[in-house]
């Protein structure tokens, strides 16, 4: 069956009263439908099993593998989907220019080899950045950072120049024969738009490129368990594996108003962060009284604000003020902005190229807001979420960014992630998201070598502010949280950041071997400090124990500024 006939089996079967659908096990090579974007396209199913258990999707060219929208109750069953040629492509570094300008890289055979066509790399205005290798280890090279490059040059079939705008540092060890890879334009492959109760189960996504799995609106509490994102087999005619699972994100939950819950799940080697939940953030451009008129930036995430929601107001230093319930939002197409946005990426991006949008906010209270301070709905952020007992990393940049409360991270293995394990950090400024999470627990975990490239920490709760993200904002953004019980192995530099924080238990945690090797510390942490608490109130650290510390490692938990009684109990 081709996507069409498979499709119509499909619906047949849901249209015909049945409350499950059995595709015939195999192999299928499925392009996307007549007039749409993916291969498969449900929208309204209820109560409803698709079983795909033994079978392989190719999915051919651009297109998304399944979007279900609006739907309740369904389930997704098996299945292993895997683009038949690499969304991505990579390849080996030749010959390394002796002032550092640019290096010359020989596409492996079986991925896309035009990356000069904006069509499908590189597209205007993204970033352009490349990625190294170890050829031995085939992991991301530790002690680098993404190459941004200025342009790409087609040498000769199949090789490409990478050239930079000034010569690349010379911390970077590069050398002929690394490998190299690059994100393709980044599309989801499993996409679930406004979606409720949904259960998917033992599904496979390889070679994705997406944002692999993609949530978002809707009610949620959609469940996840056992679902893999893992680098496929070499493409057709080719002997190399791929060295990305995914263009972009593992799993993404965006706006959605019960979080979801990943049981299980194994997400690792993508192109960014493998596990991201969050809502979205609208940048005030003026108030009066109880009426706000706000900014949305939707290209970056879609909004899904209504009556009765509840929106947290944050000044221009992105410290706390207020809260209140939404009474009406509605479009102000007509509304000129004259603000100075350039400080606000997201937002100014968008007032470019035309799709930022603006609305009109009534509040149940007058709300003492202006230019340029921000709302976040405290409705839509995926808060209720459960991450248990899953596996992720091997990525750049996160192992998990979590910018929702009421949740819990329990039981999971986060290894070899670029810039830090489980980073718990609003981004209103840049992206436009949010929140700072409320009621947080992180407990019983294994944080493993991450931060191959720049320390961030290993648990990272915090929020850095301006265009430059050079301050913190103050305390009482991120309340009640609670790490505990957790497992730091082979974590050079900070270990642990704690900022723009009330209320925080950091207890009963192991840090073994920390402190190995030299490792630069960011955001003027104190060097040689196993954790930094800063801006932040009512802080209990105690029942940790250090094993087996390495010569840089100077200190313990240091904050800034001190307490009175540092609630310090450590073991050596």
């Amino acid at each position: 069956m081709n996507a069409v006939e498979l499709q119509s089996y499909i619906s047949e079967a849901y249209r015909a009263g049945q409350k499950r659908v059995v595709i015939p096990r195999g192999e299928y090579r499925l392009a996307k439908l007549p007039d749409d974007e993916a291969c498969l396209f449900f929208r309204g199913l209820e109560d409803f099993e698709i079983d795909a258990t033994n079978v392989t999707f190719l999915i051919c060219g651009k297109a998304q593998s399944i979007r279900l929208e609006r739907c309740r109750n369904v389930t997704l069953k098996g299945g292993v989907f895997r683009h038949e040629i690499p969304p991505f492509s990579q390849g080996r570094i030749e010959h390394v220019d002796q002032g550092r300008r640019w290096f010359d890289v020989r596409i492996d055979t079986g991925y896309l080899q035009d990356i000069d066509n904006p069509q499908y790399f590189f597209r205007p205005g993204t970033p352009k950045f490349v990625n190294i290798f170890d050829p031995n280890t085939r992991e991301l090279k530790p002690g680098l950072d993404d190459l941004f490059f200025s342009e790409v040059q087609r040498i000769k079939a199949g090789w490409f120049r990478f050239v930079f705008a000034k010569p690349l540092a010379q911390r970077f060890q590069i050398k002929e024969g690394d490998l190299a890879s690059w994100r393709g334009v980044v599309a989801p492959d499993l996409f679930l738009i406004e979606c409720e109760g949904l259960q998917v189960t033992d599904m496979v996504i390889q070679s994705g490129s997406g944002f692999v799995i993609y949530e978002a609106g809707g009610n949620g509490g959609n469940v996840y368990r056992r679902c893999r994102i893992e680098r496929g087999p070499a493409p057709k005619g080719g002997t190399e594996r791929p060295l990305f699972s995914a263009n972009a994100d593992g799993f993404h939950s965006v706006s959605v108003r019960r979080g979801p819950q990943l049981v299980d799940c194994r997400f690792e080697h993508m192109n960014d962060d493998c596990i991201a939940i969050h809502g979205v953030s609208y940048l005030v451009l003026e108030a009066d009284d109880r009426t706000l008129t706000v900014a949305a930036a939707p290209q970056s995430h879609p909004y899904y604000s209504e009556a009765g929601d509840t929106l947290r107001i944050y000044d221009e230093n992105g410290a706390s003020v207020d809260e209140s319930k939404i009474i009406s939002i509605t479009p102000s197409p007509g509304y000129k902005i004259t603000q100075d946005l350039s400080s606000f990426s997201q937002y100014e991006n968008e007032r470019k190229s035309g799709t930022l949008k603006v609305y009109t906010v009534v509040l149940d209270k007058a709300c003492p807001a202006r230019f340029p301070w921000f709302a976040v709905n405290a409705d839509t952020q995926g808060s209720g979420f459960a991450i248990r007992n899953c596996r992720v990393g091997f990525n750049r940049p996160r192992g998990m960014l979590i910018q929702a409360g009421d949740g819990i991270i329990e039981g999971c293995t986060v290894e070899g992630s670029a810039i830090g394990g489980i980073i718990v950090a609003p981004d209103m400024h840049f992206w436009a998201e949010g929140d700072y999470a409320r009621n947080l627990m992180i407990r019983d975990n294994v944080l493993r070598n991450v931060g191959i490239w720049t320390q961030i920490g290993a648990v990272n709760i915090s929020c850095w502010w301006g265009r430059g993200y050079d301050r913190f904002t103050p305390a009482g953004g991120h309340q009640n949280v609670t790490v505990s019980g957790n497992i730091f192995e082979n974590n050079d530099g900070l270990n642990v950041l704690v900022s723009s924080a009330t209320n925080v238990s950091i207890t009963n945690n192991r840090f073994i071997s920390p402190g190995k090797n030299l490792e630069p510390y960011p955001f003027n942490a104190p060097e040689g400090a196993l954790g930094w608490i800063v801006n932040s109130r009512n802080i209990t650290v105690e029942g940790n124990a250090i094993i087996n510390p390495g010569a840089y490692l100077k200190s313990e938990f240091v904050f800034s500024p001190p307490p009175a009684n540092p609630p310090m109990n450590h073991e050596q």
